[in-house]
């Protein structure tokens, strides 16, 4: 690992980068890439986290790049999504 690397790593992250990472975690749900179970517990990591690095972990198994579409939230909510699923309103409903 080069120093720029290991470098990014240790940058402080912002509230808007965990939402993002939660938006992440929402989408691989949707898709079956994870359970509901295993989005809880990497949503405890998401929002724990407090450097770039530490979010490398909850992703380590998933394929890289925008999962999240430009909309938003998801159309269709899993029946046993949390209550903070999304507080956009469901489109169709």
């Amino acid at each position: 690992m080069s120093d720029g690397t290991s470098a990014a790593r240790q940058v402080r992250i912002s509230d808007a980068d965990r939402e993002r990472a939660a938006q992440r975690l929402q989408q691989a749900l949707v898709e079956g890439r994870i359970t509901l179970n295993e989005m809880d517990e990497r949503m405890a990591e998401v929002y724990a986290a407090r450097f770039a690095g530490d979010l490398e972990g909850p992703f380590a198994d998933l394929p890289e790049g925008a999962l999240v579409p430009s909309s938003g939230c998801p159309r269709q909510v899993p029946a046993r999504a949390p209550t903070w699923w999304c507080s956009a309103p469901l489109l169709g409903a």
